[in-house]
Order: structure tokens, then sequence, then C-alpha cells
């Protein structure tokens, strides 16, 4: 039975920084869909035309894959370095339930913007909190669907302590 349990923390740990970073991409994409595209045929920023589409849904796929990317880069070594230990701690104090997995989650998404904004991120947030505070919440919630995607892989409310 340890075996079973080893693979599904491994798969779960692969998997769920990844479909969060999916889901972060697919919100950011839908947000910034272009409405007019630069003609790349003559380089002139000035020239213009209205977006199709087709360029709409390239820009949607580009932003889902570039997700999916982010959350392998960023989102494995955060789950690793915090949010293993913190599996580890809730699983230790019982508290197993998916809820605390979701609160974990949020506040561990919250060390993902770290590497977007360095450690400015205060300073950062008082000069323009326009631009830094939706991906700080971006980030928060893409760490609290990486928690529930582990949560229901792992579903450490099963395991035997």
């Amino acid at each position: 039975m340890i075996k079973g349990d080893m693979i599904r923390l491994i798969l779960a740990s692969l998997v769920s920084p990844i479909i969060a970073g999916i889901f972060g991409g697919a919100v950011f994409g839908a947000f910034s869909l272009p409405t007019a595209i630069h003609d790349l045929e003559t380089y002139d920023a000035s020239l213009t035309r209205p977006a199709t589409l087709a360029d709409q849904l390239a820009h949607m796929g580009m932003s889902v894959t570039g997700g999916g990317a982010m959350g392998l880069m960023l989102g494995l070594p955060i789950l690793v370095l915090a949010g293993l230990p913190a599996h580890a701690w809730l699983v230790g104090r019982s508290k197993t339930d998916l809820r605390y997995y979701a609160i974990a989650g949020l506040l561990t998404g919250m060390i993902g913007a770290v590497p977007l904004f360095g450690f400015n991120l205060p300073r950062a947030l008082l000069q323009d909190a326009r631009s830094v505070l939706p991906l700080l919440l971006l980030c928060s919630l893409c760490g609290m669907i990486a928690a529930s995607v582990f949560w229901f892989l792992r579903r450490p409310d099963r395991m035997a302590v």
C-alpha cells in the first residue's frame, strides 16, 4: 500500500501545478484578448488590422500553453518548497479536509508572486496596485487550485496515518 501512496503523491505533485498554471493562463488570456493585430509583414507598428476569431483563439492557445509552462517552472518548485511541507504539517495535525488544503494553497500561491515581482512586492503594491493586485490574486487563486487538485489526486483524508 505504501507504493500506491507514493505514486499518488508524485502524480499529484507533478500534475497539480500544471493544471493550475493552465487555468491561470486561460484567465490571463481571456482578460488580455487582442482587439487589433499589428502588421507583421511590414514591421510597422502603426499599421494594424482588427483581430479575427482565429487570432484570438491563437492568443488563448499561447496563453494556456504558457500558463502550463509557468505552472511547471514556478509552481513545481513552490509546491516542493512550500506545498509539500504544508501537506506534511496538515497531515500531522489531522487537518486533511479540502478547505484546509485550499487555504494553505491560497497562502502558498502568494509565494508564487515573489518570482514575478522579486522581493519588491510590497513596494510594487504601494506604487502600482492596479496592475500588481490582479496578478497577486491570480497567483493566489492558482495556488488554491493547485492545492485542491493535489488534494483530489492524493486524497489525504483517506490516508492511514
